[in-house]
């Protein structure tokens, strides 16, 4: 049974509110590591830009995805 596209919806939705908190995680220590001088805000501002770039990005890329997967018989 194919999902409807409001199931769709939520789905992504939900995975890419657990999936922008691990992005920002690994961006937030990642840049701390990479760029130590770098104050602590300007390190959190940094990972908050890559979380939110790679939200918009995927979250159109996931419905997408989904959406193709239930033309397949």
């Amino acid at each position: 049974m194919a999902d409807s596209i409001n199931r769709s919806i939520a789905k992504t939705i939900t995975w890419r509110i657990i999936a922008i908190f691990i992005t920002m995680v690994v961006s937030y220590y990642t840049i701390g590591m990479i760029h130590p001088e770098w104050p602590n805000h300007a390190v959190k501002e940094a990972a908050i830009i890559i979380g939110m770039a790679d939200m918009f990005i995927k979250l159109f890329m996931y419905f997408i995805h989904e959406r193709l997967w239930t033309k397949i018989k």
